[in-house]
């Protein structure tokens, strides 16, 4: 569930995700800051999103959105229960895989990687569009080509066409 709201929400870091606040949503808008960066982040919650979000939401009186992690902690202690659950998560992601795709390797980031990749190579959405969606900082924005999977299909295709002209009889 968490990792199909990540993937829903722009390829939200698991981080974020984490440490969302129950005051980060209003209206159907989540507004937060980015965990690494600190630079402000406004998404819209779609409807399929919503649904889950208020599905798995944290009923209790916790500061927190989801129940990930417990407020009132030292940072030390709070430090030390997200990289628990972070890797309570990925270990959890990597069991389902293993039911569903054996062979695939699933982490926290793979909902991340996926949107970009899909953003880019199946919706045609500009790179600098992705850059801003992910919210890498300027500098980084080299970094939002490591999140976008290379589609090679036009250079296959060339490449094809290149051989169609040559005529070679490959050794048997």
């Amino acid at each position: 569930t968490y990792f199909l709201l990540m993937f829903m929400l722009r390829g939200m870091p698991f981080i974020d995700l984490a440490h969302l606040r129950k005051s980060d949503l209003r209206n159907r808008r989540i507004t937060y800051r980015r965990h690494k960066t600190g630079k402000l982040m406004v998404v819209d919650v779609p409807p399929d999103a919503m649904r889950l979000l208020q599905k798995y939401r944290d009923k209790t009186d916790s500061e927190y959105l989801f129940p990930l992690l417990h407020g009132g902690l030292f940072m030390e202690e709070h430090h030390h229960r997200y990289q628990e659950t972070l890797r309570h998560f990925n270990r959890e992601l990597a069991r389902l895989m293993k039911q569903l795709l054996p062979g695939v390797s699933v982490s926290s980031y793979t909902a991340r990687h996926t949107w970009a990749t899909l953003a880019r190579n199946k919706a045609d959405v500009d790179k600098a569009t992705i850059h801003e969606a992910l919210n890498h900082v300027d500098e980084q924005m080299r970094i939002t080509d490591i999140y976008i999977d290379k589609d090679y299909s036009r250079q296959d295709a060339a490449n094809r066409k290149v051989l169609d002209l040559v005529s070679f009889k490959c050794p048997e």
